[in-house]
């Protein structure tokens, strides 16, 4: 299963490419499935953790997995910008890159750049993904405080809601950018989670698998952001 997960990945990471090089034009909708496949891991490994010492060792591993990468990042494409960007784009990337380490980049680019539009952008603009997955952890880290028992409803709920702002919100930048409109994404996986769990002794259970990824594919392709531009 995890091998699976890492080819949908790589997927995922070829048709993000592609749309920056303009060649696909929808590719930018690869980075909805790495959230999808976010959310999936998420609630499979770490649904049921409970109580201060393992929430704390969430947020830890999370942050490691993150950080380093990060910030071992940031001086190489501050560089790169430097000595290959236009002055007004490095401008943009030296700005960026002080909203990164507080993962509120995202907010710099809704404020500051559309990410559709084909002109040159900020050699940073990817780091608008990080920020969202940062925040979906630390809304996950909270969700871990609240009682088992609960969590699949306030999960389901806060899903709905958010795929209702989703279709609703007249911004479509906004709607791109920021967590609220991404957590129907993230929690999509959870049925899946518990439909694995329940029918996890079946024989067929790897081609269900195949099916229900086929079926986060393809939904990811279909929905796209730019459909609530007014």
């Amino acid at each position: 299963m995890l091998q699976n997960i890492h080819i949908l990945r790589l997927i995922s990471l070829i048709v993000v490419i592609l749309f920056h090089q303009r060649i696909f034009e929808n590719g930018y909708l690869g980075v909805d499935i790495f959230f999808v496949i976010s959310g999936y891991l998420m609630f499979a490994q770490n649904f049921n953790l409970s109580g201060i010492s393992q929430i704390k060792d969430f947020c830890i591993r999370r942050l490691r997995r993150i950080y380093p990468s990060l910030i071992c990042s940031l001086p190489l494409f501050t560089l790169y910008s430097y000595f290959v960007d236009y002055q007004t784009i490095f401008d943009q990337t030296k700005s960026a890159l002080l909203f990164t380490p507080f993962s509120a980049q995202n907010f710099f680019f809704f404020s500051e750049i559309d990410y559709f539009q084909p002109e040159i952008k900020s050699s940073v603009i990817h780091y608008w993904s990080i920020a969202v997955e940062l925040h979906f952890y630390l809304l996950f880290a909270i969700l871990l405080f609240s009682p088992i028992r609960f969590r699949s409803v306030l999960v389901i709920v806060s899903g709905l809601i958010s795929f209702f702002l989703y279709k609703t919100y007249e911004h479509h930048l906004g709607a791109f950018y920021f967590l609220p409109f991404r957590i129907w994404q993230f929690a999509a996986p959870l049925v899946f989670v518990y439909l694995c769990r329940i029918i996890s002794h079946l024989c067929y259970v790897n081609i269900i698998f195949t099916l229900v990824r086929i079926l986060f594919v393809v939904t990811a392709f279909l929905t796209d952001s730019r459909e609530l531009v007014v």
